[in-house]
């Protein structure tokens, strides 16, 4: 549901002519008792498998998540607005001095010389535009030599373009701050996981992103690759490349899938290995796959079944890579890289389900799922609520004591990493404990280590209705409550700088951030599910009600899934009445993307509002200002958010004084 965030608010300001406003914007009597929308819901009938295209979006302008709503294991990944890679935090002279490749006199003759060329050549071809013979309006088309890409045009214009520029070092991405899981209790549990190869040598590392964890994240848009540059010495893998894993209890499996990566099918595993292991020590071969494997195309699963004689319960499981697609020895080899790793458990089978529903309700500003498992109906609500700043999950059941699960927190800022090639110097940047009813995570985002840095703490806190609750390492387990609510919230001791000193760092220290989360959770458990809920639907209701969009009357389809929906409006399918419906939800998607991203007192929505998977994401999802932000906003007058604008000018008044130092 997240794709295209940009092109979703975009469209908001091109409709926005035919929206009816109500609330704090006086309108005509006759078009304030136009009958609201009464439903507005994004609805599908099985668990997110895609992060982006599925998952389900919540947020508060500070706190992100993207629901799955899976049955036997739901993930919820979360984001802090904050959480960031570099900065000062990675390199304490960050700024703009460091990054000039040449004096300010120098920098002033090559834009003086740049902007020379361009009048000229501006003026030497221009042509007007003009209408041709059949009504198509005709522009100019500048010749090469005006262009400033690479290998093209005119190499001094293109120097004195590049000697602008200044270097982009240490910028950093915006991060994942983690996951919360909520899972069956016997379902085991992904602790950790390595890529190494011989000599204890990373096979992944930190600044690349695509890190092991991603092959238990349960999304194939995520991979991992262990990249050449780290595994390669003179174009020669050091094979095998392996991926340790541990879980938090031991099951024995019968079969196993991999998913190729979605890029390029050299990347694919040829022949490898797979072990069990009992302590982590010695390791049992599960199954071998000696011949060359090719898979059919990108991010495709493949099966393979374990032999009867070879399973066993094991805690820890290895997967050595061999070979990949083009072979090895001679020439330039190619690094394995794969989406998934999933393992079959016939230790503990998940139950069979049915009925299943997920929900995104606009109007609410909240997410659902609904199933039926063993004849009990169970039902989980998701919100992020701006008034208490937390994330908050409830669970219920339609017979008493039917809740038994298991909740935890995984992060990769918590995992062995490292951050440079051929190295033994693995470092964990969090560490996440669970000690009475609150799992607490906290540490500093990876590509922080520097000792004026990025700080972090968030804490999930969980709170039954009858049954019992005990701690089981780093996860807290409920067996036998008739509700558990759950309230999680995050913060960093990031701060805008409003001047010239960049202190982007407040004196907070781990501790402080951790008790300012406490005091959010324990207002909010004080307060109350029905209490939190009700402030939440005050406050967001307040903004995304303002506004109402009605299409031929064209009303809620019962009988489709939004999935269904999309298809047939592509294939022409849909009736008029459905493809309206579509469109309305489409424009209130956009507005609803905007308040959940954009609050008074957080940061702008960045390339993808506030939610971001990974370690390292697309063009960093940090902030275009030639046009990517402003069109995030482009809405925001027109669609009746003007609140939502405000983190905009904030952020804008903060760069006033770098701006100041990067012009001179």
């Amino acid at each position: 549901m997240l794709k295209k965030m940009i092109s979703v608010l975009s469209v908001l300001s091109i409709t926005a002519g035919m929206v009816i406003m109500t609330g704090p914007i006086a309108i005509p009597a006759a078009a304030a008792a136009t009958p609201k929308q009464d439903i507005l819901k994004a609805v599908y009938s099985s668990p997110a498998l895609d992060w982006e295209s599925e998952g389900m979006p919540i947020g508060n302008g500070h706190l992100g998540g993207v629901v799955f709503g899976g049955v036997e294991a739901d993930r919820i990944q979360f984001n802090e607005h904050t959480v960031w890679s570099g900065g000062p935090g990675s390199n304490p002279n960050y700024g703009a001095d460091i990054y000039r490749r040449n004096t300010p006199a120098v920098a002033k003759s090559n834009l003086v010389a740049l902007q020379n060329f361009l009048q000229n050549e501006v003026m030497n071809n221009f042509t007007p535009a003009y209408k041709d013979g059949t009504g198509k309006i005709i522009t100019q088309d500048y010749p090469n030599s005006m262009w400033l890409n690479d290998g093209v045009g005119n190499a001094t214009a293109r120097a004195n373009l590049e000697q602008l520029k200044g270097e982009k070092w240490n910028f950093g991405s915006y991060q994942t701050l983690g996951d919360i899981y909520i899972s069956d209790i016997d379902q085991p549990r992904v602790l950790k996981s390595k890529a190494y190869v011989a000599g204890d040598k990373s096979a992944e590392s930190e600044g690349f992103g695509d890190i092991s964890w991603n092959l238990f994240d349960t999304t194939n848009q995520t991979r991992w690759t262990a990249d050449d540059s780290w595994t390669a010495k003179n174009n020669q893998i050091t094979w095998p490349v392996n991926v340790d894993w541990e879980y938090d209890r031991a099951f024995k499996i019968d079969s196993y899938k991999l998913v190729s990566n979605g890029e390029n099918e050299r990347y694919d595993p040829r022949t490898w290995t797979l072990y069990g292991s009992v302590n982590g020590t010695a390791y049992t071969v599960i199954h071998e796959q000696n011949t060359n494997y090719q898979f059919s195309g990108r991010r495709q699963t493949a099966a393979f079944n374990v032999a009867a004689g070879l399973q066993a319960e094991y805690k820890y499981y290895r997967l050595s890579i061999f070979t990949t697609r083009n072979g090895t020895g001679g020439g330039r080899e190619t690094a394995p890289s794969l989406c998934n790793i999933i393992l079959n458990n016939v230790t503990n089978p998940a139950p069979a389900y049915s009925n299943y529903s997920r929900e995104l309700d606009l109007n609410t500003g909240m997410a659902g799922v609904r199933y039926t498992r063993d004849g009990v109906t169970y039902k989980k609500e998701y919100f992020t609520s701006y008034p208490g700043n937390v994330m908050a999950i409830r669970l219920t059941a339609d017979g008493a004591g039917r809740i038994s699960q298991k909740f935890s927190i995984n992060s990769p800022h918590a995992l062995p990493l490292t951050n440079g090639s051929q190295v033994t110097n693995w470092r964990t940047n969090a560490a996440i404990t669970a000690t009475g009813d609150t799992i607490t995570m906290t540490g500093s985002p990876v590509g922080q280590y520097e000792t004026v840095r990025e700080l972090f703490a968030t804490q999930l806190k969980v709170v039954p209705k009858n049954g019992t609750m005990t701690v089981n390492g780093n996860a807290i387990e409920v067996t036998g409550a008739d509700e558990v609510w759950l309230f999680m919230s995050a913060k960093t001791n990031y701060q805008l700088s409003m001047d010239a000193a960049q202190n982007y760092f407040t004196n907070e220290t781990t501790a402080d951030l951790t008790s300012s989360v406490k005091g959010r959770l324990d207002a909010a458990a004080a307060k109350g599910m029905d209490g939190v809920l009700a402030d939440h639907l005050t406050d967001y209701q307040g903004l995304f009600g303002r506004v109402n969009l009605r299409l031929n009357d064209a009303s809620f389809p019962a009988n489709k899934t939004t999935d269904q929906l999309l298809a047939g409006y592509k294939n022409g399918s849909n009736t008029d009445v459905e493809n309206r419906y579509l469109e309305m939800l489409y424009y209130q998607f956009g507005r609803y993307l905007l308040v959940a991203s954009s609050r008074e007192g957080s940061l702008p929505a960045n390339l993808q509002g506030i939610w971001a998977q990974s370690l390292q994401n697309s063009w960093d999802s940090d902030y275009h200002t030639n046009i990517n932000m402003q069109m995030n906003y482009w809405p925001a007058e027109q669609a009746n958010l003007a609140e939502c604008h405000r983190p905009v000018f904030d952020y804008v008044r903060s760069l006033i004084p770098r701006g100041t130092q990067t012009a001179r």
